[in-house]
């Protein structure tokens, strides 16, 4: 102690007073670790001699049994609950309190620790399975999470016993301080670690190497500290530690490049050191072909270990092969069911939103449940599946899967999603602050924000809805072209056919910095639409009916796309379809009916196209509607407030000559035509100019 303040004497960093160990390099606090002849006293931390029996400072007995005996015995003491209670710790050798538990026999650690959790001893149960979450056990590191979510029982004397333990080198002990302290005193908890870490303890290692890439514990992330820590973890043969490893490589992480050939070398070496999640993930790169790989067969297989070896991701994605008769299967959704559900019983949330898939839509012998699914969906929600609370909430936003329409519980679970890092859900959420659902008022700033953060973080739908508040100056952000071009450039080449079919248009219109060029448009176009993008669909049939992008005419086509678009969901393509029915092209017959019907679709849909095209229908009574003047008015109305010039242009008309109930107003008029002009609107331009030249 120096000036008032404890020094810890290995790094000579000062020491918080209620600490027992460095938090920097994991050394007890007190006095040296190593000073020739002498040792410190397990009980004060005093030094004393290396040969004492007794120690002269606190007056207590000294264990007579030698460390290396110490270790052998498991140096852990958790204390006896039974019969004369706690036994004092001076008074005993540590007692064994892992019987049965090593590295060999991680379900009989499981086994003991669940005998002891419901006779209500999670005292005694927490070293068992800190020791199991140590050696990779998944149940093991559930089972921590639960007992530290709950009430330990004798949680002061159990963390003294560790304390103790661990100051005599039983590594476990440490480990499973550093569980216990997790939650509550981080830097602490990490120099339990560091300790354990020092002491060889290579489980230990990458344990480490965990809380430094996800920056818990009050840990700053430090990707370079995590990688190094996974690379000794692995070299002294610890398979998590290869896997880990692995994951950095494939993602570039910690200074490193990404290497897809490194990262499949781990994964392998993982995989046949018995490391399940690397075999899952080595199957994954033969499905996928990455690190020159391309075998689904192999693929399946190695899904196949993995589940047998009780990797649940491994069940789940078997379970997707199955279902898609991949890799030399046969179709078998039955089978596939069988094992999402041994998936989400095995705590794989995956496994459950796929089974909550099958239920929804009635497959694999499942009848269609759709409150089961709900369920389902739930549990995976709960379980940390952040892009199933998404898609949760977007069932409660749209009143599907037997739920009724309920925004505000849709925008919590696209908060939760955003929150747990599904940028997904951060997208959703923007849209909930654009619109103004759930609760939300409009907050077009936070829905900019939302959208930067999930287009940040790799989600490239968010990238596209970010471009197009660029494009059109929204959200306290400047019109920038330029910027909207770029991002949707970067969200096409990330694979949002959205993206795609907005930098169509782009090229279409000759928009930031591009010049126009419709060949360039179309293959954007088509791209998009063979990607599943309605838009993309809707756009290519308007090259194909105007011979455009060095597209001959072909209405036959035309139509066809148009049909696809409607059907999904694109009411652009329904309004374009109803054209088409309404002149009789494409080879279809005149049909107004139809037309209208396609109309009303369109404009109930949100398409401002529709509404005014449903308009035009009822002002000249077509399509078996009798002429309406007022009625038109409103749609025209509709139209021209949803941003579709032609509607403002026919609004115009009507308060010209004073139709559809509306009083004769040239100024109002005037106005009107004024603004289609300026949205583009040709015939606005036109009128206005006759109108100021007094025609």
């Amino acid at each position: 102690m120096t000036d008032g303040k404890i020094i810890c004497c290995k790094c000579q960093e000062e020491i918080p007073d209620a600490s027992t160990i460095c938090p920097e390099c994991g050394a007890p606090a007190g006095a040296p670790t190593t000073v020739p002849g002498m040792k410190p006293c397990p009980f004060c931390r005093e030094q004393i001699k290396a040969d004492a029996v007794r120690c002269r400072h606190c007056r207590k007995d000294l264990p007579r049994l030698r460390r290396k005996t110490w270790v052998a015995l498991g140096l852990l003491c958790v204390g006896l609950f039974a019969g004369a209670g706690w036994f004092a710790y001076d008074r005993l050798v540590l007692p064994r309190t892992r019987p049965g538990c090593s590295e060999k026999t991680l379900p009989a650690c499981i086994e003991q620790a669940r005998k002891l959790i419901a006779q209500g001893n999670t005292g005694r149960a927490f070293p068992y399975v800190a020791f199991a979450a140590l050696r990779g056990s998944k149940e093991g590191s559930a089972l921590v999470s639960n007992i530290r979510s709950g009430h330990i029982s004798n949680e002061e004397r159990l963390t003294s016993a560790l304390d103790r333990a661990c100051r005599l080198d039983d590594l476990p002990s440490c480990f499973a301080l550093a569980l216990l302290r997790g939650g509550r005193g981080g830097v602490e908890a990490k120099a339990y670690l560091v300790r354990a870490c020092d002491g060889n303890d290579i489980a230990a290692c990458r344990e480490l190497g965990r809380v430094f890439a996800n920056g818990v514990w009050d840990v700053p992330k430090d990707q370079g500290k995590s990688v190094s820590l996974y690379e000794r973890a692995c070299t002294g043969g610890d398979m998590n530690g290869c896997f880990d490893l692995g994951i950095s490589y494939s993602n570039g992480k910690g200074g490193l490049g990404k290497d897809s050939n490194r990262a499949v070398e781990l994964y392998g070496k993982a995989c046949d050191g018995g490391n399940m999640r690397g075999c899952d993930a080595l199957g994954l790169s033969y499905y996928y072909g990455g690190g020159g790989l391309d075998n689904p067969k192999r693929a399946v297989e190695l899904f196949q270990k993995a589940c047998g070896g009780g990797d649940m991701l491994g069940c789940n994605t078997l379970g997707m092969m199955y279902e898609n008769g991949e890799g030399g299967l046969g179709k078998d959704s039955k089978r596939a069911v069988e094992l999402y559900q041994k998936a989400c019983d095995g705590g794989d949330m995956r496994g459950c939103d796929a089974l909550g898939a099958s239920y929804e839509n009635g497959e694999g012998g499942l009848g269609k449940d759709s409150k089961r699914a709900v369920e389902l969906y739930q549990k995976a929600c709960g379980g940390g599946d952040m892009d199933v609370c998404n898609s949760l909430g977007a069932s409660y936003e749209n009143g599907e899967g037997g739920l009724g329409k309920d925004s505000k519980r849709a925008v919590e679970l696209y908060q939760k999603a955003c929150d747990g890092g599904d940028m997904d859900g951060c997208t959703s959420l923007g849209f909930s602050y654009w619109n103004g659902k759930g609760g939300l008022g409009k907050d077009l700033k936070r829905a900019v924000e939302l959208f930067q953060k999930a287009c940040g973080g790799g989600n490239m739908f968010g990238c596209t809805r970010l471009g197009i508040r660029y494009e059109n100056g929204e959200g306290g952000l400047g019109k920038d072209s330029k910027r909207a071009v770029d991002l949707y450039q970067k969200a096409c080449d990330g694979g949002d056919m959205s993206g795609c079919n907005a930098l169509g248009l782009s090229y279409w219109n000759g928009k930031g910095g591009l010049g126009k060029d419709s060949k360039r448009a179309v293959e954007l176009f088509q791209r998009a639409c063979d990607g599943g993008n309605m838009g993309g669909c809707d756009f290519l049939g308007v090259s194909y009916w105007n011979g455009k992008g060095g597209l001959g005419k072909d209405s036959k086509r035309a139509v066809e796309l148009f049909q696809r678009a409607c059907d999904g969901g694109n009411m652009g393509g329904c309004t374009r379809l109803g054209m088409m029915y309404e002149n009789g092209e494409g080879g279809l017959g005149k049909d107004s009916k139809q037309a209208v019907e396609l109309f009303q679709k369109a404009c109930d849909g949100g398409n401002m196209s529709g509404c005014d095209f449903l308009g035009v229908s009822y002002w000249n009574g077509k399509g078996g509607l009798g002429k309406d003047s007022k009625c038109a008015v409103e749609l025209f109305q509709r139209a021209c407030d949803g941003g579709e010039m032609h509607g403002c242009f026919n609004l115009g008309i009507m308060y010209q000559n004073g139709k559809g109930g509306l009083g004769k107003d040239p100024k109002r008029a005037r106005e009107l035509y004024s603004d289609a002009c300026r949205g583009g609107e040709e015939l606005g331009c036109q009128t206005l100019h006759r109108m100021n030249r007094g025609h």
